[in-house]
């Protein structure tokens, strides 16, 4: 799988939100597109993603 450009070894499908939540993501705080479809926050859970996605997270930061 592809995070952010770089190459993770995904053994198992898990749900996006389990993914993000090991990669030490607040799932408050990000958007995530999973092989170019824009994943609503309510869909996390839902959405099971592979070793074979690509998945592209921004996270928000607050500041002026």
């Amino acid at each position: 799988m592809l995070l952010n450009g770089k190459f993770i070894e995904l053994p198992a499908q898990v749900s996006l939100s389990s993914f993000l939540t090991a990669q030490g993501y607040d799932l408050t705080r990000v958007a995530a597109e999973v092989s170019g479809n824009v994943i609503p926050r309510k869909d996390f859970d839902t959405v099971i993603v592979t070793d074979s996605d690509t998945v592209e997270v921004v996270t928000f930061v607050g500041g002026g």
